[in-house]
């Protein structure tokens, strides 16, 4: 988001109503109505895709989307689907690539791989499974050709990596915590080689012990932790665009 400077021309011609306004104008610029001319907002186009992580507190009007689009300020569209798989050998219409709305975006925005590792392999012998969405130097594998091709078409993209769960976390995830792990250090690599291509990481955002974090079920994000991430997210954008 960039924010033009308001400029007078010179001489003013001032009436009592700009007068006020250029007395308060410092405390309360909005408050003056000077019109959109003086005040504007860049706007980039901007998708959510993805798992339960990035839909969650949907509903409620608190999932990532949400709060990245109350801290940008403008649009953003939300795809998170509960349940998603970035592969989805049985219902590919489903995966997190078919997410994606088929115009352009300035910025693609999605996480990857936790129901592919825990649906897929249980989260036990997942090296095969996780090389083919991506390998260990983030060079090949399906997430990799996904983010080149949406940079071939001019997007930028933002990967976000999960946080590290408690150890009651519910559904199997109790076991994923290396393959969680795995998945940040893939990605990490990934965007290192990429321009234009980031990573948000969420565990920077929790603490295991701070269930407070966390859904009652310890897998997914509480309102707070929704909140913050779309906040982190948007924060990058704004610098970034």
């Amino acid at each position: 988001m960039s924010v033009e400077t308001p400029h007078l021309s010179w001489p003013p011609k001032p009436s009592s109503f700009s007068l006020i306004c250029l007395l308060l104008g410092a405390l309360f610029v909005s408050g003056c109505e000077r019109g959109d001319a003086d005040v504007q907002t860049e706007q980039a186009s901007v998708v959510v895709l993805g798992d339960s992580i990035m839909a969650w507190n949907e509903e409620a009007g608190q999932s990532v989307g949400h709060a990245m689009e109350e801290a940008l300020g403008y649009p953003v569209e939300r795809r998170a689907v509960v349940g998603a798989r970035f592969d989805d050998p049985y219902f590919a219409d489903d995966s997190i690539p078919a997410q994606l709305p088929g115009e352009a975006w300035d910025w693609v925005v999605f996480d990857w791989g936790g129901n592919d590792v825990n649906d897929g392999c249980e989260c036990l012998s997942c090296d095969a499974l996780l090389a083919d969405l991506l390998d260990l130097d983030g060079q090949e594998g399906q997430v990799a050709d996904f983010v080149t091709g949406l940079r071939a078409g001019g997007s930028r993209v933002i990967i976000v990596t999960y946080y590290d769960l408690p150890e009651d976390a519910l559904y199997g995830f109790d076991a994923c915590g290396d393959e969680l792990k795995s998945i940040r250090e893939r990605s990490a690599r990934l965007a290192e080689r990429l321009d234009g291509v980031f990573v948000y990481d969420l565990s920077a955002l929790t603490d295991a012990e701070d269930l407070d974090a966390y859904d009652p079920d310890r897998v997914h994000p509480s309102a707070r932790t929704s909140t913050l991430a779309g906040q982190g997210i948007a924060e990058m954008i704004r610098g970034l665009h």
